[in-house]
């Protein structure tokens, strides 16, 4: 699935510096557009829910997009 994206949409990475807040942030897998709140960032990769299937495709932190 790609993802469409147009042209008044900014995407912003989770980068070192996201922070989630008290409510946390909603993130999106940039492979297959699933989206889930993550509560901390203390993490380098983490599975996405939707993409893991047998196949174990880690997805780093700085590739999840921010949804909010």
């Amino acid at each position: 699935m790609t993802l469409v994206i147009t042209e008044q949409e900014r995407i912003k990475f989770v980068d070192r510096y996201t922070k989630a807040g008290r409510e946390g942030k909603l993130i999106k897998c940039p492979h297959c557009g699933d989206s889930w709140r993550a509560y901390h960032f203390s993490w380098t990769a983490v599975l996405c829910r939707h993409c893991v299937d047998g196949n174990e495709t880690w997805v780093d932190k700085n590739q999840w997009i921010i949804a909010e």
